[in-house]
């Protein structure tokens, strides 16, 4: 297993790292994108999302690829950790939508993870919990081929 994944990156991000990275016949990708691109002082114009999540498709489309969909925020711990960093469920569901859109038509897969008590106090982050959710739900989807 190799990580590639970086504190902040987005979409956009992703679409010259995917370029610049090996995989071989087997390996299996797992992004997680979204919660980045929608933060207020990042906030990548949908357009743009949009159009990496299709490179990103598009670089992934010969390999099983798997998309962590970005668990519910949870907006009162943000408000308590950091009130002037707050990213809105209103926000993340424009990305969402629009991630979801672009994986409908390809052969990704996606894990989504239930939205209890999985944050760390910022709210954003997953917890040991979630972290402990996700390893397990990524270990059955993994499974299962």
């Amino acid at each position: 297993m190799v990580n590639h994944a970086y504190g902040g990156a987005t979409a956009l991000d992703l679409v010259p790292q995917l370029r610049q990275i090996s995989v071989h016949p087997g390996d299996v990708l797992v992004i997680s994108i979204t919660t980045n691109d929608l933060a207020h002082w990042k906030q990548v114009p949908l357009d743009r999302f949009r159009e990496a999540v299709t490179e990103v498709l598009r670089l992934t489309s010969h390999h099983r690829t798997i998309f962590l969909l970005p668990p519910p925020l949870d907006p009162a711990r943000q408000h308590a950790a950091r009130p002037a960093q707050v990213r809105s469920p209103e926000d993340q569901l424009r990305y969402l939508t629009e991630l979801i859109a672009r994986i409908r038509d390809s052969s990704a897969d996606t894990i989504a993870l239930p939205a209890d008590d999985i944050h760390d106090t910022d709210g954003v982050h997953l917890n040991d919990y979630g972290y402990d959710l996700l390893i397990a739900a990524l270990a059955r989807r993994l499974a299962k081929r």
